[in-house]
């Protein structure tokens, strides 16, 4: 008796091979996109705390100045980003970037040990940053044509 519908052993494993290779390049691919949103949504945040004290240092909101702090550990690989009320020791609200993503350093003050920081405070009633432009920037960890860049200039207008 000769049976020749039905599928061989080889020809299971071939399709069951190509679909596991289909499989792994849809998920690397997915995952590159949601690192890149990752990226960006990071960007609109940061944007988003600026913003808001620099506005509240306009408004004068509890007759002080505010300001943003900048926190990067590179030997924990943790970034943070903080709302603060006239200096860096009063920190309102606190931000973690994804994991993934990391400041470009170079942008930052040392305090050595693999710690950095930038503190970016706004003056009162007009919301300047001071007598030079700030940038600062977040891109996938160790991949530095990912970068994004905030630009906060000295006339106070913060871009992305």
């Amino acid at each position: 008796m000769n049976r020749d519908n039905g599928f061989t052993l080889i020809e299971l494993v071939v399709v069951i091979g190509v679909v596991a290779i289909l499989a792994s390049l849809v998920l690397m691919f997915s995952y590159g996109i949601k690192i890149k949103k990752d990226v960006d949504s990071s960007i609109d945040s940061l944007a988003a705390v600026i913003r808001n004290a620099q506005q509240k240092s306009i408004t004068q909101e509890e007759m002080t100045r505010w300001g943003i702090y900048l926190e990067a550990n590179t030997v924990t690989k943790k970034y943070f980003y903080s709302l603060i009320k006239t200096s860096k020791t009063n920190i309102i609200a606190r931000y973690q970037i994804p994991i993934a993503l990391e400041f470009d350093v170079s942008l930052l003050d040392s305090l050595g040990s693999g710690l950095y920081e930038k503190e970016i405070t706004f003056t009162q009633v007009d919301g300047l940053p001071g007598s030079s432009d700030i940038a600062i920037k977040i891109r996938i960890a160790n991949d530095p044509s990912s970068a994004k860049t905030i630009t906060i200039s000295s006339n106070g207008t913060v871009s992305y």
